[in-house]
């Protein structure tokens, strides 16, 4: 594997190169050219930011996890006494990319920013690699709508790309101009690129180079050629050092949430796999469906690459999605068991490791490695550039992209409510904010789409902010068992009384409650909207009468 260790000596010319030939035009190559794959860049950006804004309404479904965190971060006074945002900080670049943002704009300004930033980094990262892969500057355009289509159709472990802005959107447009840079020859800027995508999500960035390198053993394996893998090569040894110091911040931040072995970390281990994260880290609980998508999505990719001309840069991308598959079939082996998850034997061990979310990376470059493919194969049945290419071929890349924007799906109302339900919901959070104190402790029962977001309220719990570092896991645990134990013992009845509400607020220090389809409850509500109702369990809870409607 030539291309991760030396410059490829072969020079570009103004001529972009058939998809058959073994050549590939270089970053020196003449300003036209330069310019001419500038241009698929901008298009497929302008593409993947209207598709992201059409689609997904913001905040998208991790936005409020993440911006909020951010704000905290650079305020920690904002909803202070909230326990996800004083857990550990796993995603610091992130945070210190876009936190700063937060104190100047509101929340989803800042989700709109970061949605410029980060579809740029894929946008650009994904044009090198789909250039690099198959030779022509208009195959990346060509290429999204398949993988948008793929996007929304389905996906194995739960992972996506495209949508709101997260540390993981950043990661993977790095990791796809790594690859490029790899495969062109260029490791240093591969280190640099790869380790920018470690900075950002250490575990995307981690399974990256992870695939990259085991794609280099598969390589010497198959040629027998030392020179062709990463350990060789003058330029190797800068390349790791440029690669260590991108990767450090994210690399140090990511380890500061690993505590000491022990029966908490391995409780809080247990309680990722097992319970809270299972849809990303439990093969076992992944659908027969997503297991059949995936399968199709590699019979679809194979039978396309086995109708094209293989370039050389084409099989060692092929080598890096099938180490990617390499490394999601051990996470399968391991994950391969009797359930619950302690019945396995090793348990501890496996689910140490299934943590690490073995599965991610795979779930991502298959429909990338398929789309890329598909754009070789329009290519090959088709006029030799964008421009001239069949109307049928482009109308029908149309409406790929249109429908993959329009299709059902879970991302386009991330909050499940109606849009009434969406208004009322807006509402008790502005009236939260304005008749509360700003560290007055909320929780949501039934109702914790945003809380913080909306309300800027620190929340007692939220199943969806989850922390990371094992003792404030446990400890977000406990409390959503004592909120549990609550609602069992008070409704034994069939009614909540005053008296229980105040217990809870003495138990929890919950200053408000919001309620959606909970009771009866035999007080006051402070507000009623739609479904919700508010309750303020320290001093407001004192009319007792029956909330029957």
């Amino acid at each position: 594997m030539r291309a991760w260790c030396a410059h490829d000596t072969e020079s570009g010319s103004t001529t972009v190169p058939p998809v058959d030939s073994t050549s590939h035009q270089s970053d020196d190559a003449p300003p036209s050219a330069v310019r001419s794959g500038g241009w698929p860049m901008v298009w497929s950006y302008l593409g993947l930011i209207a598709w992201s804004f059409w689609r997904v309404p913001i905040p998208g479904v991790n936005e409020p996890h993440y911006l909020t965190k951010a704000k905290h971060f650079w305020d920690p006074q904002w909803c202070a006494g909230d326990l996800f945002l004083e857990s550990s900080n796993p995603h610091w670049v992130f945070y210190v990319t876009l936190g700063w943002l937060t104190q100047f704009a509101s929340l989803e300004t800042v989700a709109i920013v970061g949605r410029l930033l980060s579809l740029g980094i894929v946008a650009w990262g994904w044009q090198r690699l789909a250039y690099v892969v198959t030779g022509r500057h208009w195959a990346g355009l060509r290429a999204l709508p398949v993988f948008l289509l793929c996007h929304v159709l389905g996906n194995w472990s739960g992972e996506w790309l495209i949508g709101g802005v997260e540390s993981k959107v950043f990661a993977y447009g790095f990791l796809f101009a790594g690859y490029a840079a790899a495969l062109r020859g260029e490791p240093v800027f591969a280190g640099l690129w790869i380790g920018a995508a470690i900075s950002f999500h250490p575990i995307v960035g981690c399974w990256g180079l992870g695939a990259a390198i085991l794609s280099c053993l598969m390589e010497f394996a198959w040629t027998g050629d030392r020179n062709g893998t990463l350990f060789s090569g003058k330029s190797s040894g800068v390349a790791a050092f440029v690669l260590l110091i991108a990767a450090a911040p994210g690399l140090v931040a990511a380890v500061s949430t690993i505590g000491a072995p022990g029966d908490a970390e391995l409780a809080a281990t247990h309680l990722q796999v097992a319970y809270r994260l299972a849809h990303h880290l439990d093969p076992m609980t992944f659908a027969g469906e997503s297991h059949r998508y995936l399968f199709l999505l590699i019979v679809i990719w194979g039978l396309l690459s086995v109708s094209l001309p293989v370039r050389r840069e084409q099989r060692l991308w092929m080598a890096i999605v099938v180490a990617a598959l390499a490394i999601a079939a051990v996470g399968m082996a391991i994950g391969w068991g009797p359930r619950p998850v302690k019945s396995m034997p090793g348990w501890e061990w496996r689910i140490g490791l299934l943590k690490f979310y073995p599965f991610r990376l795979a779930d991502v470059l298959v429909p990338t490695a398929l789309s890329l493919s598909a754009a070789a194969w329009l290519e090959k049945n088709s006029l030799g550039n964008f421009g001239a290419i069949s109307t049928a071929v482009v109308t029908g890349l149309l409406v790929t992209f249109a429908v993959s924007a329009v299709i059902p799906g879970a991302d386009q109302t991330p909050s499940r409510l109606s849009d009434t339900e969406q208004q009322d919901w807006r509402g008790v959070c502005h009236w939260i904010q304005e008749n509360s104190g700003s560290n007055d402790l909320v929780y949501g029962i039934n109702a914790q789409w945003a809380l913080k977001w909306f309300a800027e309220r620190p929340e007692y719990a939220n199943y969806k902010d989850c922390p990371q570092d094992a003792a404030a896991l446990l400890e977000w645990n406990h409390r959503r068992w004592v909120i549990s134990d609550w609602k069992r013992q008070s409704l034994k009845d069939g009614m909540v009384t005053v008296s229980e509400l105040r217990s809870l607020h003495e138990r929890t220090q919950i200053s408000i409650l919001v309620t959606k389809e909970f009771g009866p409850v035999r007080a006051a509500p402070e507000l009623r909207a739609g479904p919700f109702r508010i309750y303020r369990l320290e001093s407001g809870a004192t009319g007792e009468f029956a909330d029957r409607d």
